[in-house]
């Protein structure tokens, strides 16, 4: 499977038939934790960051579509548009137990790293079983596993692509006024194509909201989880 981009500086990515859609951008991702979280992602999983890498010859775009970022149950889509057809990965991601703690003693510190290791024990244990997925990559304070190929039952990755750009994912804007919270889940886009990068964030985007922006969001976040669960459901 070719699912490729050649590291220039690095982020998330799309690209292709709709890209006359999309515009360069600044960062527009609400806060810097969440841009720490999907700069870590893509360097556990040893993928360049699309906010600053190049395609390479005969990819024609990548798009990344995270969501949740709580402590587990968050999920990532990739897709990589080629000249000659569409590849794709499902991931699950989930943060250290101790990623923002700061340690006032070396005493303390011990006791975290246990608790640590016991969490990422437990973790590890969920998402074999809950995911049948066993190669999970890490940085300091995130963990990602990309779920197993299966040669017989391979998902429609042109499919799904079709049914995004039937949403208009490459086109979405950004929130004007973007919302956010403690208890709830985010939705982030990322993507990449031979005119540039940009990213998108929606905090619980809502089918109903007056924003079209937002019900566009909502549309493409339940197409990714929709296109997830089947994959799961075929386990």
């Amino acid at each position: 499977m070719k699912l490729g981009i050649v590291s220039a500086v690095i982020v998330v990515i799309l690209a292709g038939p709709a890209s006359a859609d999309v515009r360069a951008q600044t960062d527009s991702i609400g806060g810097r934790i969440f841009r720490d979280a999907v700069t870590e992602i893509a360097r556990a999983s040893a993928l360049p960051r699309l906010d600053s890498a190049a395609l390479l010859p005969g990819v024609r775009r990548e798009i990344r579509i995270y969501e949740g970022f709580g402590f587990g149950g968050n999920h990532v889509t990739r897709l990589v548009e080629h000249t000659h057809g569409v590849d794709g990965q499902f991931g699950v991601f989930w943060t250290s137990q101790n990623w923002m703690v700061v340690y006032s003693s070396s005493a303390e510190e011990r006791r975290g790293s246990v608790e640590e290791r016991a969490w990422d024990v437990r973790m590890s244990a969920h998402v074999d079983t809950a995911y049948n997925c066993h190669a999970i990559k890490q940085t300091r304070w995130m963990r990602v596993c990309w779920l197993p190929e299966r040669p017989n039952d391979r998902v429609a990755w042109s499919q799904m692509l079709a049914r995004l750009d039937s949403l208009g994912v490459n086109g979405i804007p950004a929130p004007v006024r973007p919302k956010t919270g403690l208890d709830g889940w985010s939705c982030i886009v990322e993507l990449r194509t031979p005119l540039g990068y940009r990213v998108y964030q929606y905090w619980m985007p809502d089918s109903t909201s007056t924003d079209s922006g937002e019900r566009a969001a909502a549309a493409v976040s339940t197409a990714a989880w929709q296109a997830f669960k089947r994959r799961l459901d075929g386990m």
